[in-house]
């Protein structure tokens, strides 16, 4: 995280940069280290603010992983936990809060179709208006039109999504 926390603060950096933090998977999750772990978990958090301080408008911060790992777990496999894919979405704080026009909405990757999939749960009296708004909030973050407070806010979405898996009952695993 420093290194890429250095290009961030010090460099125009433009394109895609991508992180592999192996530390958790190779030297915590499969060597079954719930302490060393944590650790590491608390690292990030520290690395990611100051991380996030760094960024420019036009930057976006996706954090996700490729599998799960619980260090608890017997064994040095992989485990089945849920993987998260955190980012955050004005179209959530546009069309459902600021607009009232959806129950839910939320957007997510197909990686097979290499399609973004856009869900909301609205009343089809509002579906042009809400058509419009997701494609206006599209555009806009196509231009890179976010803040900080995006940022900040998709940091909050990541620790309540971390939380909710755990206490989901398909996050479970029974011996």
């Amino acid at each position: 995280m420093e290194i890429t926390t250095d290009i961030a603060k010090n460099e125009d950096f433009t394109g895609l940069c991508f992180v592999n933090l192996v530390e958790f998977d190779s030297s915590y999750g499969h060597r079954r280290n719930p302490t060393g772990y944590g650790a590491c978990i608390e690292e990030f958090d520290r690395d990611i603010k100051v991380f996030i301080d760094n960024m420019k408008n036009d930057d976006l911060l996706m954090i996700t992983a490729d599998h799960g790992n619980d260090p608890t777990w017997t064994g040095t496999d992989h485990t089945r936990e849920n993987v998260p894919l955190i980012c955050y979405s004005k179209l959530f704080k546009d069309v459902r809060e600021k607009n009232s026009l959806c129950y839910t909405v939320y957007s997510l990757i197909n990686k097979l179709d290499n399609l973004l999939v856009i869900t909301a749960g609205i009343d089809r009296n509002n579906f042009k208006k809400t058509v419009e708004l997701i494609n206006k909030n599209l555009t806009e973050m196509k231009k890179g039109h976010f803040t900080n407070e995006d940022i900040e806010i998709a940091k909050e979405l990541y620790h309540t999504s971390l939380e909710t898996i755990e206490e989901n009952e398909n996050a479970i695993i029974s011996e």
